[in-house]
């Protein structure tokens, strides 16, 4: 057991002291397997009670205890980083034990990164929400218990489908997330409305020659494809859904081609918005602009 006040190893475990789980440590755990991978600044803000130190301790301890994973991957990366950057966290084994799940395999660095992405963007709907008190995130898992139906939810992975394209090709669809806005001073019938959502490192060219080749254009068909056949109410039992795309990447060409790669599909342009990282979750993510297939500026709070 380490010395009181000597520092634990970041990612070798150590013997923790005996330690009680709190009903806030549980939170934490929850959170964790909620989001998939967090980070400790994200993990201090969705929590929002008692200091950020605090919260900080109990995470060393939550990873010495095996209740969450710093995976390992994200060390060269750390080492890489000049000055302090945030530790990521996944569930642990007995993280997974204590919420009756199945034990988790190791992160690599690439979904580790990725992954944060896409956290990134739950948190920032989630805190804008908090915020503003009259709506409210509606998570993938409630949208599975009570709009899925139960045939899909037995499924290995119940957020994933197969669509056919206009050349006849068939194409695998998975978003990043799946979520939902449920705003609570709005009449019934039409207070929620439900996005799928993909983050953009960049890295997928926009446009190919051919629809066999993965680009980001073939996504957007996708996407096109299963709201013109009404895909979503048989797969998720929900009405209507739009695409929510975020580039991480800093050019701001990025976003503007791929605005332009909506504009080319056949209709339902305004089913896309696109927004740039930095722009969207440096402020209100509720009240930031996005833009559309159509090139209209969209607020989602409105």
């Amino acid at each position: 057991m380490n010395k009181a006040g000597e520092r634990r190893p970041r990612f070798r475990r150590v013997k923790p002291r005996p330690f009680v789980l709190t009903p806030r440590d549980r939170r934490i755990v929850e959170l964790v397997a909620e989001y998939r991978i967090l980070s400790s600044e994200q993990i201090v803000a969705l929590v929002g009670e008692g200091s950020s130190q605090v919260i900080l301790r109990r995470l060393s301890l939550l990873f010495h205890g095996r209740y969450l994973e710093r995976p390992r991957s994200q060390i060269e990366d750390l080492l890489r980083f000049t000055g302090s950057r945030p530790i990521a966290y996944a569930l642990g084994t007995a993280g997974a034990t204590l919420l009756g799940l199945k034990p988790p395999k190791p992160v690599k660095l690439p979904f580790v990164d990725h992954t944060l992405g896409v956290s990134s963007v739950l948190v920032a709907f989630t805190l804008s929400c908090r915020e503003h008190g009259n709506v409210r995130v509606i998570p993938w898992r409630e949208i599975l218990a009570e709009k899925v139906p139960e045939e899909r939810r037995r499924k290995k992975e119940p957020d994933a489908w197969k669509v056919r394209l206009s050349d006849g090709g068939a194409v695998g669809v998975k978003p990043d997330a799946i979520f939902g806005l449920h705003y609570l001073d709005k009449s019934e019938g039409a207070n929620r409305a439900y996005f799928f959502l993909e983050v953009d490192r960049g890295t997928m060219p926009v446009m190919r020659a051919g629809l066999s080749q993965t680009s980001v254009y073939r996504k957007l068909l996708a996407y096109h494809a299963t709201a013109a056949a009404g895909l979503q109410t048989s797969l998720f039992g929900i009405k209507n859904f739009r695409v929510l795309t975020v580039t991480r990447s800093p050019e701001k060409r990025r976003l503007a081609s791929l605005v332009d790669a909506a504009g080319k599909l056949p209709s339902l342009q305004g089913l896309f918005l696109f927004g740039e990282e930095k722009t969207l979750l440096g402020g209100d993510v509720l009240t930031s602009e996005w833009i559309s297939g159509k090139k209209e500026s969209v607020v989602l709070e409105r």
